[in-house]
């Protein structure tokens, strides 16, 4: 029987024979996972845990001696390789016995230095190779989210809204930014998330205004906004929410910014469905939010794809070239930010069907933390 990683190659060398390639090489990390199964994490960018090479017909795994137990476990239908002699030479060895000609690799993850190796070996070894970079190769067959991906994908979310309600009862004035981050991923730890989407945002005030903010010192007071930016990694697959909240009584202005937040929030996703520009959708959030006072404050894309990765294709921006189709798995968190007065952002992850969108999160978007216990 055929698993879903089965289905994956095969879609995969499919686009290898439109692109008349013989193999690609495969390195990034959530491209290795999702082809292989493969959960070994790397170091860093030129410190990879294993190389996928995959051709027509064959297929392997390279990886060094610290991984290879891992990867033999978890990868039971791939050819594991030791890399004795690094993984440029094991690729060139390969590719050379597979008598491989036209190779694709992976553009955005190989450096620069790991290039100049292979070429250096493939010289050597299997000068009959010529590489080609390839983009968005393995990116493109994870657009459409399968039953399986979408199911891990709410249990990452369910965790994180659990999480965030532990949260909320232990948000108090007088906590740092800092401290309240903790507790949110103390809360999503405890409950079983794998690690974190990122690091946690809790901005409060003035702070709230920077859209990417980082935990600091600043002390959370009374009335002023607190914007929270969450996720849960599980099973591979991770969530995405934002929340503004309030401790005691906000201002007006604080007020109009939530309600023109959530009112652009709801069009866009009213107007999500299957074969709706991915442009047109961030058009109807921004134009709602430019009618009103708050003209130009709303200054970052609509939204992204999740998945594997927290962020990756389709984006919803003003500038998208992509048609959303059923299956796709995307936020929506338009936001208002004033700089030097805090800043509003809500976002909810949304599953594109044929007909609308549906919102798999389960928790209110109110300002009010006691909202969030009823």
């Amino acid at each position: 029987m055929e698993t879903e990683i089965d289905t994956r190659v095969s879609g995969l060398r499919k686009e290898l024979e439109l692109r008349r390639l013989d193999a690609v090489i495969v390195l990034i990390e959530e491209n290795r996972y999702y082809l292989s199964g493969f959960s070994a994490k790397n170091a860093l960018p030129d410190e990879v845990a294993g190389v996928l090479l995959l051709g027509r017909q064959k297929k392997s795994l390279i990886t060094n001696s610290i991984y290879l137990e891992q990867a033999r476990a978890e990868c039971a239908n791939w050819q594991t390789v030791l890399a004795d002699d690094g993984f440029e030479h094991s690729l060139a060895v390969l590719l050379k016995q597979w008598n491989a000609g036209r190779v694709g690799f992976e553009s955005s993850g190989f450096t620069y230095e790991r290039h100049s190796r292979l070429c250096r070996k493939l010289r050597d070894t299997a000068p009959e190779v010529r590489l080609e970079a390839c983009s968005d190769l393995v990116e493109n067959l994870r657009l459409i989210k399968s039953d399986q991906e979408i199911r891990a994908t709410c249990r990452a979310l369910e965790t994180a809204e659990q999480a965030f309600t532990i949260f909320l009862e232990k948000l108090k004035p007088g906590m740092t930014e800092k401290q309240a981050a903790w507790e949110l991923e103390k809360a999503m730890r405890e409950l079983g998330a794998d690690s974190m989407s990122f690091e946690p945002i809790v901005a409060a005030g003035p702070n709230s205004a920077l859209p990417h903010a980082r935990p600091g010192s600043r002390v959370i007071r009374e009335g002023e906004p607190v914007l929270c930016d969450w996720g849960a990694r599980l099973d591979g697959y991770c969530s995405d929410t934002s929340r503004t909240v309030v401790l005691g009584r906000p201002d007006r202005k604080f007020l109009e910014m939530f309600s023109t937040v959530k009112q652009a929030q709801q069009k866009a996703i009213a107007g999500i469905r299957q074969g709706r520009k991915a442009s047109d959708v961030d058009r109807l959030a921004r134009e709602f939010i430019d009618a009103g006072p708050f003209k130009g404050k709303f200054f970052h894309g609509l939204g992204h794809g999740t998945g594997l990765a927290v962020h990756e294709q389709p984006r919803l921006g003003s500038r998208s070239a992509f048609s959303l189709k059923e299956g796709m798995l995307v936020t929506v968190e338009p936001g208002i930010y004033l700089p030097g007065w805090g800043g509003v952002r809500l976002e909810n992850q949304v599953l594109v069907t044929r007909e609308d969108g549906r919102v798999l999160n389960r928790l209110p978007i109110s300002w009010n933390p006691e909202d969030y216990f009823v």
